[in-house]
């Protein structure tokens, strides 16, 4: 077991050491999602009690979960490290709200 810990420290220890050795951009394309948000409003707001049990209130409260549809630019982007290691994602950028922030979207 602690050699196996060992590898996984060491391992991650060269990774997070491995600097950048390019970044490539792929085609962006429009994309619709629904993404969480906050708001101001009516809401349940659940808290642990001091029995050991979740209380779920509703009422108005500052910080209320909710969703919304947003339109936005997704570009892939393929990351590459000087260790020969590659990264890939795509990043998301809004760029029209389509529906406000609400519990029902």
């Amino acid at each position: 077991m602690k050699k196996y810990i060992a590898i996984v420290l060491c391992a991650s220890l060269i990774t997070a050491c491995d600097k950048e050795a390019g970044r490539e951009a792929g085609e962006s394309y429009t994309e619709t999602r629904t993404v969480s948000c906050s708001y101001t409003g009516y809401c349940m707001d659940c808290a642990l009690g001091f029995d050991g049990k979740f209380n779920c209130t509703p009422g108005l409260k500052l910080n209320c979960s909710g969703e919304q549809k947003v339109e936005g630019v997704v570009t892939p982007v393929t990351v590459r490290y000087e260790s020969g290691s590659v990264r890939k994602f795509n990043d998301f950028k809004t760029t029209k709200e389509l529906s406000s922030c609400g519990s029902n979207g």
